[in-house]
């Protein structure tokens, strides 16, 4: 079992290397550092700062973007050319399938942890860079577990594009909201201020609150501490759990 799911962990970073993926990632890295720079300059006060947290930013996003879209475009162009069909024809699982290609985006998400890690040594402190990066793999291992579910599920790219992002963009910024809607400008007993903050709520319990992961603060600041990755480690084991089980649950029910 652990060899055939090691061999399509191998043909999935090979099929990445293949299709130049970390050369976007370098780009992206190139792209993100001259933006950082730009920014630096014509700060006014604080430049490295600026050129730190934007750099931690634009990084951040662009390798989960980068992660969303290597997932999509390759299982949706496995359905496309029935490979996923022969492969499935030969012996071996479904579970193998998914866990194979779970273990081999996750190891595309190390070698760009890895190069963005080495990046950012020129511009924070190495300490924090391993606390931010180590905290960025927990944020992509989970994204890549909802991407392959998405993926599976739903076999059309723009849906599942748009709903890996959504569910990103919620996770990061839930705790945001729910503040918001706790703490509003004007009180009233308006049936929006009642219900709103509970909808949030029950939300936010549904969701990683990925605002605790990879803080841009850990870098400008060094406010990163190794007790923070507790909770962020459990996060990360409960999600990736139960969106690999949701994921097999589907696989499986459907016929190829």
């Amino acid at each position: 079992m652990f060899q055939r799911i090691s061999t399509i962990s191998k043909f999935v970073v090979l099929e990445s290397v293949r299709s130049r993926f970390f050369l976007l990632i370098l780009f992206a890295v190139l792209v993100s550092f001259i933006a950082g720079f730009f920014a630096q300059s014509v700060s006014v006060t604080e430049g490295d700062l600026t050129l730190v947290s934007l750099v931690a930013t634009l990084l951040r996003f662009a390798t989960i973007l980068a992660l969303t879209l290597l997932i999509v475009t390759t299982i949706s162009r496995e359905f496309q050319s029935q490979s996923l069909a022969i492969v499935l024809a030969l012996n071996i699982t479904r579970t193998e399938f998914y866990l194979g290609k779970l273990l081999g985006f996750s190891i595309d998400a190390i070698i760009i942890v890895v190069i963005l890690s080495l990046c950012l040594l020129f511009i924070a402190t190495p300490s924090q860079v391993l606390l931010w990066s180590t905290s960025l793999f927990f944020e992509s291992l989970i994204i890549i577990s909802f991407a392959l579910f998405c993926s599976f599920s739903f076999e059309q790219q723009p849906i599942s594009i748009f709903v890996i992002l959504a569910f990103y963009l919620l996770a990061r910024s839930i705790s945001a909201m729910q503040l918001i809607a706790e703490t509003p400008t004007f009180r009233d007993d308006s049936l929006y201020q009642i219900v709103m903050p509970q909808v949030i709520s029950i939300i936010s319990m549904l969701l990683p609150d990925l605002s605790r992961f990879t803080q841009t603060n850990w870098l400008v600041y060094e406010t990163g501490m190794v007790s923070n990755f507790t909770e962020l480690f459990i996060q990360t084991t409960i999600y990736v759990s139960l969106l690999v089980f949701a994921g097999l649950v589907d696989f499986y029910r459907k016929n190829y």
